[in-house]
């Protein structure tokens, strides 16, 4: 799809201009201690039921959670999506009402689609 396309969608024309930020630096956590055994764990989880997924670096604990630093495998270098049409689910329904409900700074900052959604929320 390029990016005249895109733009052309009704629900989401600030898709256009996104670099994928969204898809390219997100997190993985689980609700477990940082202990090594669990870490390793997740990062097992994550490999075998994410198969859209890879994962930058190792898991670590980030004081409440194990995290890991995740980015699709299918975004181009343009930003793009390079499996748009057959894109995964939680893709489709990207953002969520929980996200828009209470979005995170950094998604504000960088996402023009969320930034929309959550002013049309609150209007």
């Amino acid at each position: 799809m390029t990016d005249a396309e895109l733009a052309k969608r009704e629900n989401a024309p600030e898709c256009a201009e996104c670099d994928g930020n969204c898809c390219r630096g997100f997190y993985v956590y689980g609700a477990l201690t940082g202990r090594p055994w669990q870490r390793k764990r997740l990062k097992d989880d994550v490999a075998e039921t994410l198969s859209n997924v890879e994962q930058l670096g190792e898991p670590y604990y980030d004081g409440d959670q194990i995290r890991i630093d995740c980015e699709c495998k299918h975004i181009l270098p343009d930003g793009r999506c390079g499996i748009y049409e057959t894109r995964p689910d939680m893709c489709r329904r990207f953002p969520c009402p929980e996200l828009v409900a209470d979005p995170p700074e950094y998604m504000l900052e960088t996402c023009a689609l969320l930034r929309r959604l959550v002013a049309e929320s609150r209007s």
